[in-house]
């Protein structure tokens, strides 16, 4: 609910769209932010899109090097603020890449310099916090709607091919059902 008291649907939009065009997609997060974009990339591979996550954060920073005006770089961040974040920032914008940024409220570093922001829900104290929970649940939440938009927008194509992989490879279909039915 707080997400979606803070969240812009057109810079949600914004980002999808962008999302959708690129061919691969840069993801750059650290920390407790990385679970996240762990789960973004493992998301996006049912959408047919390459997501580029590095686990090391000096390859992440190495990553930004080879970014380009045609990149699209998202980078998840509650802070917007960490030494690892700065740099990479930075490099994307000195080589023209687009920056998605998934923050929360502060006007933070990351959130200056980001073409489009999607915000969570601000309700950690990130120095007394005991855990991350209101954030991680935020940045979830805006990652889940990325990804079913995304699906959305090629729902019939996705779901024939789903569908059709499903049945050539997957080896827990229902043998009561499809595969008896065959035999028969």
């Amino acid at each position: 609910e707080g997400t979606n008291q803070v969240l812009d649907m057109n810079e949600l939009e914004k980002a999808v769209d962008y999302i959708d065009k690129a061919n691969i997609i840069d993801l750059f997060a650290v920390g407790d932010s990385f679970l996240s974009a762990l789960m973004f990339e493992h998301k996006m591979t049912y959408v047919n899109k390459l997501v580029n996550l590095k686990i090391i954060p000096t390859e992440q920073t190495q990553q930004a090097l080879y970014t380009t005006k045609n990149s699209v770089a998202l980078i998840i961040s509650y802070s917007g603020q960490t030494n690892e974040i700065k740099p990479i920032v930075e490099r994307i914008k000195i080589n023209g890449g687009t920056i998605i940024a998934i923050t929360s409220l502060n006007d933070s570093y990351l959130r200056i310099k980001a073409d489009i922001c999607l915000t969570m829900c601000s309700k950690e104290n990130i120095i007394n916090k005991i855990g991350v929970f209101s954030s991680k649940i935020s940045s979830d939440y805006i990652i889940d709607l990325i990804y079913s938009m995304i699906f959305q927008k090629h729902y019939h194509d996705l779901m024939i091919n789903k569908v059709s992989m499903g049945y050539r490879w997957d080896y827990r279909r229902n043998e009561t059902t499809q595969e008896k039915g065959k035999e028969e």
